[in-house]
């Protein structure tokens, strides 16, 4: 019906007791890491679901309050749910409000916006999955019927994806390289590893291109420390040899890998720059 945020047509239940009920048949294009979704709306009804998905996801409202229902997978096929009734009333008024929930799955935190104001938020683990239903259908709307005043009450409806999980089979806590005799010893701890066979030393003259020099046997799993070393026997003298470090298990789609600048002088050996601050490589 006309009568939207902008005079455009937007959707109304109509004058009976049933809600707009407007399903979306269940989609692979839905199970998404993280989601972004947005809407207008105006308050005519006590109690309804802005959208839902079977039972693991629920953006609402009950008795006039913001409802926020999400799950999220952990490791070893566990999950956490999160269901909340906020604080947070919504004005019964004529005038549209625009909403909006966001989970992001790097940083593991859910918000609820009203206006571009954050009016409730969650912290959960970081590098964490929504986790999704195949067979759930989607459901805007479900009860929402506006009192039956047959006006309009909701427009410009978005669901969108956000980032997705970028988590990596390793931690490392530190990359470097050193001079030793006449060879570069480069070494790096990891406090976790995930199903990591070995790792594989790169070097490079530009950053652009890089050659394998060799490999070092890796723990596997752990969630311990771990030190490890690889000698550099033939090292590129007066010039700056980039090292980059590969972890090889399973096929990764992207992974982001450290990267060390080192000029090597037989009698001045030198770091180039501080390798803490030289962005990664991400290799795909």
């Amino acid at each position: 019906m006309s009568e939207g945020v902008e005079g455009t047509n937007g959707l109304s239940a109509g004058k009976g007791k049933d809600g707009i009920d407007l399903t979306i048949p269940t989609d692979n294009y839905f199970n998404t890491d993280g989601i972004d979704i947005s809407f207008d709306y105006k308050r005519l009804d006590d109690n309804c679901d802005f959208i839902s998905r079977g039972r693991y996801f629920n953006f609402g409202m009950k008795n006039g309050k913001l409802i926020i229902a999400y799950r999220v997978n952990l490791e070893k096929g566990r999950s956490y749910s999160v269901n909340e009734t906020t604080n947070y009333e919504l004005v019964k008024d004529n005038d549209f409000r625009n909403y909006r929930f966001v989970y992001n799955p790097n940083t593991g935190k859910g918000e609820i916006m009203v206006d571009d104001v954050v009016v409730w938020n969650y912290q959960g683990p970081k590098e964490r999955s929504m986790f999704w239903k195949n067979s759930d259908n989607i459901v805007i709307a479900k009860n929402m019927n506006g009192g039956g005043t047959d006006k309009t009450i909701l427009d410009n409806f978005i669901i969108r994806s956000t980032t997705h999980v970028q988590q990596l089979p390793i931690t490392l806590l530190s990359f470097q390289a050193e001079a030793r005799d006449h060879h570069v010893m480069v070494s790096w701890y990891t406090s976790r590893e995930t199903d990591i066979d070995s790792f594989v030393v790169e070097r490079s003259v530009d950053a652009i291109e890089y050659q394998k020099i060799g490999a070092i046997k890796a723990n596997g799993n752990s969630e311990v420390l771990r030190a490890y070393a690889f000698v550099d026997r033939a090292p590129l003298e007066n010039k700056i040899a980039y090292y980059r470090l590969m972890p090889s298990n399973k096929p990764l789609k992207s992974i982001a890998v450290p990267i060390i600048g080192y000029r090597y002088r037989m009698n001045h050996p030198e770091t180039a720059f501080n390798p803490a601050d030289y962005p990664a490589d991400t290799v795909k």
